[in-house]
Order: C-alpha cells, then structure tokens, then sequence
C-alpha cells in the first residue's frame, strides 16, 4: 500500500496543507491589507511632514524646539551628531525623494533630509495605533478558520467509514450477520472493511455448521428418547420419576433447537399485527392482569413471541408468591411491554446474568421450581430476533421485565 493512502499519510497531508494555507493566507493579506497600504500612506505623509518641517526651520531657527516638543520627535541637526548617529545604530536608509530618505518603519525610525546646504535627521517613535494591520490579522483569522473547518470537514469524511464499522460491528455482536460493510476507496479503512467482511464470513460459516451439526444432534435424540419413554411407560410399577427425567430431557433438547433455530432471524414468519390486541388474549390465563393501551402495530412473528411472553410469564409464576397477580401491560408511548410479579426480585449483581443459558438465580431450588435454566436465555434469542431489547428492573418487591421494541 502507497504511503499517500494509508490513514496516517492522509492525515498528515491534511496537516500540512492546512498549515500551509494557514501561513499564505496571513502572508497574502498581511501584504496586501497591512504592509502595501500601510508603506504607501507612511511614504506619504512622510515627505509631507518633513518639507514642512525643512520649511518652519527655513524661516524660523527657533523653530526645532517647538516642533519637537509639539511632534514628539528628536531633530538632529549637527552633522557630527547625525554621522555619529547613523554609524552608532548602523543604519540603512530607504530614499523616498531625492532629498528624502526613511529607515525601516518600526517603534523607532529615522527620516534624513538633505538638500542643499539643509541637512537634519528626525528621530520618530512610533506610538500610534495601525487599525490597517489588525484588519489583516482579522480577515487572515476568518480565512483560517475557513480552512480549519473545510479540513476537519475532510477529516470527518475520512473517518465516516469507521462510524458505519461501529455500527455494523455493534449487529454483529448481537448475532446479526445478515448484512456487510459496504467498501470505499482502496485506503487502510477500505482494507480493514474488506478484512472485517472475510471475518464475518467465516464466523456466519463456523456458526452455521454449529447450528446445523446442534440441530442434527437434537433430531438425533429426540427419536431414541421417545422409544425409552414408550419402554419406560410399558414396565410395571410407578416410573412417574423416570418418564418425568425424560420429559425434562426432551424439553431441554426442545428449547435448545428453538433458541439456534430464533438466532437465525431468517426463520422468523413475521405478521404486521396489533400487539395490544395480540396481548389480550392472556387475561384468561389464570393469575394474569392484562393491562392494554393504545393500538400499536408491529411486524413480529406471533408463534415465537408467544413463547417468549409465555416462558417469562412462566418464570414470574416460579417466584411470584401462590394466588398474586402477574401483571402483563403495554406502553404503547414508549414500545415496551412488561410483564411485571411480586416476587423476591433478583440482587442487582446477578440481574446481568438472568438470560444466559442454564443459569438459575436459586442454585438451592431444585429444578421442579426453577426450571433448568433455558426459559430466558430463549427469550433473550427471540427477543434479539425481532431486534428488541430484554431488560430486567427490580421493583423492590418484584420484577419487571422489559420487552423494548
């Protein structure tokens, strides 16, 4: 890769060009709005003061400590003096007439008039304020902001690329490689888009061979278990417990399948419906409180939400104490639907770790009253399908569980 293409070389190309514009436009306005007009109204007015000067002397010799104390300035009029002077400070002269000549104009400068027999050298300080000079500072500032921002402007759009990677990468983290990074340019950010793709596709191929090597798996043992139920079931005596282990298998192996088969979001049949008319049908289970809301429509996949309402609904029954209400409310205001109990709640330190996969709260329940650790860790895959979000809030009692669209 070229040096000029690599993110530093880009950038640094951008410094400097800004730099650089910076410094040529305070030259160029410095030069045509402080020192051009500046030299020309000096050279002027100059050779002005200075024949009046020559001639108040001419007809008046009394007259150079008037003009001194009235101007501010020194004249020099003894020749002695004035070479003493110009070789002492060794200074160079600019002519502005024929009889006229300037040192640099600075805080002090020096104007020697020769013409004739006349001969004197005026010692000037400067002490007046150049309004012509900050104008050039000002209008060489505005110009430099300009260029500052037409370079972070093109900053901005160099590095755009790694808002889309950010988003993209935020997708991915969640199990969404549907989509790919679109590639610009041939630069550094245009290599890493095109590493980070070949990346996702491997992981989405290693992925898909888990899912479908956990779902053959899963097919694999649900025929074995349904013959050792039917044995099971035809031996003499209670075998309540042995069936009861089996049915705990087969809907482990059940819920397994369902959460890979939800990761993939393509197996979602997705209805446009009214989810405040979809949740009333759960005020005739018994122990829910439907509280419904305005209407609110959403495409989501009805067999798969109900699952995922259903086991959190189970999960709050667990906790919630014998004969209260598990209430299931929509916010149509906010896209959120809750399903909140009155139960122990969960300690805030654990909260985090509700939806991983065979987790339990209560490691001291048995799995009769805590299930085995698979409802919410479905819920989660399902919620992630319907690009939702699952967030639990202690209500200190109970828990509330938060499906945001």
């Amino acid at each position: 890769m070229k040096r000029r293409n690599t993110l530093f070389g880009r950038l640094l190309v951008i410094f400097f060009g800004a730099a650089i514009a910076i410094v040529l436009a305070w030259m160029i306005s410095h030069h045509y709005l402080a020192d051009q007009p500046y030299q020309k109204s000096f050279n002027r007015n100059i050779i002005t003061y200075t024949r009046l000067i020559a001639d108040k002397m001419r007809f008046d010799p009394l007259a150079k400590t008037v003009i001194e104390k009235a101007a501010g300035v020194k004249i020099i009029t003894n020749r002695q003096d004035i070479i003493k002077t110009i070789v002492d400070r060794n200074l160079h002269f600019k002519p502005l007439t024929s009889y006229i000549s300037v040192t640099k104009p600075g805080l002090t400068f020096y104007v020697k008039y020769e013409n004739n027999y006349e001969f004197f050298l005026i010692r000037v300080i400067d002490q007046h304020f150049h309004p012509e000079k900050i104008d050039a500072v000002i209008v060489a500032l505005i110009i430099g902001l300009i260029i500052l921002f037409l370079a972070y402007r093109k900053v901005q759009n160099i590095f755009k690329p790694m808002d889309r990677i950010q988003s993209m990468a935020i997708e991915y983290g969640k199990g969404r490689f549907d989509e790919s990074l679109p590639v610009e340019g041939d630069g550094q950010l245009a290599q890493l888009t095109i590493s980070i793709n070949n990346l996702v596709v491997r992981i989405k191929s290693m992925l898909n061979a888990k899912r479908d090597l956990l779902l053959a798996i899963g097919h694999e043992l649900k025929t074995p278990l349904a013959r050792l139920r039917m044995q099971v079931e035809m031996l003499e005596g209670d075998n309540s417990a042995l069936i009861e282990n089996i049915n705990e298998m087969k809907t482990i192996i059940d819920q397994l399948l369902e959460a890979e088969k939800v990761s993939h979001h393509s197996d979602l049949n997705k209805e446009k419906l009214d989810l405040n008319d979809f949740i009333k049908q759960y005020a005739f289970e018994k122990r829910i409180e439907v509280i419904t809301d305005t209407a609110f429509e959403l495409e989501f996949d009805p067999i798969r939400l109900d699952l995922a309402i259903k086991n959190i609904i189970n999960n709050a029954k667990k906790y919630a104490p014998e004969n209260s209400l598990i209430k299931l409310q929509l916010n149509t205001l906010n896209k959120e639907l809750w399903v909140t109990d009155s139960g122990p709640g969960v300690e805030d330190e654990t909260i985090n770790k509700l939806t991983d996969a065979f987790y339990r709260p209560d490691e001291s329940r048995c799995r009769d009253d805590g299930g085995v650790g698979l409802g919410l860790y479905l819920v989660q895959n399902i919620v992630d399908a319907h690009r939702a979000e699952l967030l639990f809030i202690n209500m200190k009692p109970g828990l509330r569980v938060v499906i945001k669209f």
